[in-house]
């Protein structure tokens, strides 16, 4: 099955966060990954201000390995419609948009993405086992939304 990583995934990853070890099978598996630009643009930002252009090059190489989704006028239309019916940022809306067009797992760990509650989310959760210690995945399978531009 093909999933898309949120940002949030990529930067716990990236900095041995603590839900590194979440995410990591996720983004090991280049195959069935799928990578908007956003993220691509979120990233390359991010790793520039917090490290270096040399860095961030090496892990946008990194995101070609993957199927790369661009922006497109159809993306992007849709994406508006999400923005405004969750509330969401302009990237946050250009993920989701593209996880439901490519109809693909969202694997997140923000926690507004699992309120919008339409559309199949894997939420990891800071949340440990008790007898274990290991992070708890919570899987949220709803129905796929509904909308005009799909009909």
């Amino acid at each position: 099955m093909k999933f898309l990583v949120d940002t949030c995934g990529w930067l716990e990853w990236l900095t041995d966060g603590v839900l590194a070890d979440e995410f990591a099978p996720y983004l090991n598996d280049s195959d069935n990954l799928i990578i908007p630009t956003s993220i691509q643009y979120e990233l390359h930002k991010w790793i520039c201000r917090e490290r270096d252009v040399v860095l961030a090059m090496e892990i946008i190489e990194l995101t070609q390995q993957s199927t790369v989704i661009p922006l497109t006028q159809s993306l992007a239309l849709l994406a508006s419609e999400l923005s405004q019916k969750h509330k969401l940022s302009f990237a946050d809306s250009i993920i989701y948009a593209t996880a439901q067009q490519e109809s693909v797992k969202l694997i997140t760990s923000d926690n507004h993405k699992k309120k919008m509650g339409e559309w199949k989310l894997s939420v990891f959760r800071p949340e440990r086992k008790r007898d274990t210690g290991e992070f708890i995945p919570i899987e949220i399978s709803k129905n796929v939304l509904e909308s005009k531009t799909h009909e």
